[in-house]
């Protein structure tokens, strides 16, 4: 039989094409930060690929701190290795991350769409539900490790749910083993614990799955991460992954979280959610659709509380609106779907519509805001001659300025020099170092950099031509004080100004 396609499959098919063809292109784009501060991954994927240890001390060596877990820095270190990409080659490492993190939302897909499966759908209805999911992806996902991330989570997801198809002690070891990658790939992963935990309890009342489950995540974590640190210790993680994700807190994101530009597309999501949870207490018993309506509960919970801290964005809802997806399909084939919601000008709207209406504007405003980004307003910038002048004046320092391995340039400026300049580059996570002192300025030690900067420690200072003022960052990282008389310009290159330090 001739499977016949509706309109809103091809609508979604159409706004699937549309990010994806967008996403293929800004791999090759020469922007330096997407979304998410992506330097500060590349950098530590370039380290690895180096042959480097990930993780040094903050507070000493170059003074760069590697603010998560270590899978996806290890996984995009080895695809590189084998495509041939130099550590050096800044550009080529972007634009690995960006096609292997193209690569794990492509697979989210298909776990997503295994998920429909077991809800019955046809392979074409389960592929096709499952093609939003590349759509309401933020820009977080376009180059990090939230793509790995978020695969892992999906695929943790997908093994629960079979559990409660099928029990047994196989389903729960790989919903840990896929739990444990998850953390190890991004720390908010506890976050799939808490949901599989707290279901395994409460939901599925089994006390013995939920210890063997948790028990079975830790020792899997432990072991993925000897597998990708080797020798490392876990002090090493601990004071980049955790000390380094303390920035403090900004209690402006709650009113963000209903007002912003860059929420009120899944402001009507919020509301499909607590749908779910009035459903589920009042009209449905299927046990997989309790597990979702709570898995989204906490997801929105877990969002909005990390979501105080400084730095965050709208990615934080990334999960949420993954099981509001999982959701909606339970939801339209359960009667209550057809139970009024409220009134407009005398027309009832039913849940099911006003659901549906939730969904396609956020797919609908999701593809506009990514093609807009990169075909319309070109807030994806696709600079080439700002990168081929950073490679021209990594050339100039090793042709002309002879500069050895050991040496340290401090840019202020981030752009891709700390990138580009990778085996050179000090302080190269500017903005972590910014968020991290001001929340709080005795989590690093920075007493060797503090009196090491004006006495040969740094080399050399590259600031712009626009802004030559080599104690620009003070006013972010009030402790960077460099001695004028100590640094003097010796020339002009490619659009940089060049200080090198002098002794006394």
């Amino acid at each position: 039989m001739k499977y016949r396609l509706t309109k809103t499959h091809r609508y979604v098919i159409l706004l699937f094409l549309i990010a994806l063809c967008c996403r293929l292109v800004i791999i090759g784009y020469h922007d330096s930060n997407l979304g998410g501060i992506e330097p500060n991954v590349v950098y530590g994927v370039q380290r690895v690929l180096l042959g480097q240890q990930l993780y040094q001390d903050p507070a000493l060596g170059t003074y760069a701190v590697i603010q998560y877990t270590p899978l996806f820095y290890y996984t995009a270190a080895a695809v590189g290795k084998v495509a041939g990409i130099n550590g050096t080659d800044a550009h080529g490492v972007y634009a690995l991350c960006r096609a292997l993190a193209l690569l794990f939302n492509l697979l989210t897909i298909l776990v997503f769409a295994g998920i429909m499966r077991m809800r019955g759908m046809s392979r074409p209805d389960a592929l096709i539900t499952a093609l939003p999911v590349l759509i309401i992806l933020t820009a977080h996902f376009y180059t990090r490790g939230d793509s790995m991330y978020l695969f892992f989570f999906v695929t943790a997801t997908y093994y629960y749910l079979r559990y409660n198809i099928k029990a047994g002690v196989v389903n729960i070891l790989l919903a840990a083993l896929c739990s444990a990658a998850c953390i190890m790939t991004k720390q908010t992963g506890i976050l799939i614990i808490g949901i599989t935990g707290f279901c395994l309890l409460f939901i599925d009342r089994k006390l013995l799955m939920a210890i063997l489950y948790t028990a079975g995540t830790l020792v899997f974590s432990m072991a993925v991460f000897h597998l990708c640190a080797g020798k490392q210790n876990m002090e090493g993680m601990y004071r980049n992954a955790y000390l380094g994700l303390k920035n403090g807190f900004d209690f402006t994101f709650l009113a963000q979280m209903f007002g912003s530009q860059y929420f009120l597309d899944i402001v009507p999501c919020y509301v499909v959610g607590g749908i779910f949870l009035w459903l589920v207490r009042k009209k449905v018993t299927d046990k997989a659709f309790k597990a979702i309506a709570a898995a989204a509960a906490i997801c929105f919970v877990f969002a909005s509380v990390t979501g105080l801290k400084i730095g965050s964005s709208n990615n934080y809802f990334i999960e949420f609106l993954v099981f509001i997806l999982i959701g909606i399909p339970y939801l339209l084939q359960h009667p209550a779907a057809d139970l009024r919601f409220f009134t407009i000008f005398k027309r009832p709207i039913t849940i099911r519509v006003f659901t549906l209406i939730a969904f396609f504007v956020v797919i609908s405003s999701k593809t506009m805001g990514l093609f807009s980004a990169v075909c319309v307003e070109r807030s994806f910038k696709n600079d080439v001659t700002e990168y081929n002048n950073e490679i021209a004046l990594r050339q100039s320092f090793i042709d002309e300025l002879h500069i050895s391995p050991g040496e340290h340039i401090f840019f202020t400026e981030r752009r891709f020099l700390d990138n580009v300049f990778i085996e050179y580059a000090i302080m190269p996570n500017k903005d972590v170092t910014t968020q991290v002192y001001k929340a709080s300025p005795t989590t690093y030690d920075y007493s060797t950099f503090t009196t090491g900067m004006n006495s040969g420690l740094i080399k050399y200072i590259v600031t712009t031509e626009k802004n030559s003022n080599i104690n620009l960052i003070n006013q972010y990282i009030p402790f960077v004080k460099f001695d004028n008389f100590r640094f003097r310009l010796i020339g002009h290159k490619f659009g940089y100004c060049i200080y090198e330090y002098a002794p006394a």
